[in-house]
């Protein structure tokens, strides 16, 4: 899978991209997108964990997009075995570096059973 079949497909599916700049809360059992960039301002190189504080998500896919098109594909949530996730934690989680001045595109697919919300840590 290629990060223009992600964009690609929501955007024939299901509309487009909207910007938010607000937090959304929503309850459904539906999939819910976000999308969003991370700049390592530092003159050194940058490695951190993107998590997803909430452990009630069944079914996370993080989509990380480095500016020399690799793609960084991790599926963690209650849905995934402990064994088969990068880390051993309850919130969903992805490995992030970046180089100095670096910019990623992250794509996070969120499917839960109770409320959602679009708060993230590093």
């Amino acid at each position: 899978m290629s990060i223009d079949n992600i964009v690609n497909s929501f955007q024939t599916d299901k509309g487009s991209w909207k910007k938010s700049l607000e937090t959304k809360r929503k309850f459904s059992s539906n999939s819910i997108w976000y999308r969003f960039k991370i700049q390592n301002n530092l003159t050194e190189n940058f490695s951190g964990v993107l998590e997803y504080p909430y452990p009630n998500a069944q079914k996370i896919e993080f989509y990380v997009l480095y500016p020399n098109q690799s793609i960084v594909q991790v599926k963690t949530g209650n849905f995934i075995k402990r064994s088969e996730r990068n880390h051993q934690l309850r919130r969903a989680s992805v490995d992030l570096k970046l180089k100095p001045f670096e910019t990623i595109e992250v794509y996070v697919k969120i499917n839960s059973f109770h409320i959602i919300s679009s708060d993230f840590l590093i």
